[in-house]
């Protein structure tokens, strides 16, 4: 009798278990409020390959944000011109449209990335709002690459 009583009640857990989990249930009315800052977004998706820490001219697999800015700013008449440029950039990454010719050539196109248009915005936004570190080794670059050589 035990025997049956035990199997019933494993039986009885078993089902009870699988119910609970195959239960649909109604998220939708659930509002997600965490979403990223945009620094959390840059230093996500972008420093993988742009970081600069503990990496010399030779080792960056990107050009650093310094450089990047610089070079989008000059290009730009505004917040939202360099916004506009630099979206339209990340979305559609080509060596034809580079604006930062040298470094395209160095280190190759970025690749495409699947990511939504306004998480590119928001860090775009962050970028030309913020001041980006320049590497202490970035302005040896530079003159080096001025007058030929490459380190």
């Amino acid at each position: 009798m035990k025997t049956i009583i035990i199997i019933g009640i494993l039986f009885l857990t078993g089902f009870l278990y699988w119910s609970w989990n195959n239960i649909p249930i109604d998220r939708s009315d659930v509002v997600h409020t965490q979403q990223s800052t945009p620094k959390e977004l840059f230093d996500q998706k972008c420093m993988i390959c742009h970081s600069t820490e503990g990496k010399t001219a030779k080792t960056m697999l990107a050009p650093p944000f310094y450089q990047v800015k610089k070079r989008y700013k000059m290009a730009s008449m505004n917040k939202q011109d360099f916004i506009v440029t630099m979206t339209y950039w990340v979305q559609n990454p080509k060596k034809e449209d580079a604006l930062l010719k040298g470094a395209v050539q160095e280190l190759g196109v970025m690749p495409k990335l699947a990511y939504k248009e306004d998480e590119i915005k928001s860090i775009v936004a962050y970028i030309y709002e913020h001041d980006m570190p320049k590497p202490e080794w970035f302005d040896a670059h530079q003159a080096a690459h001025k007058h030929g050589h490459k380190h």
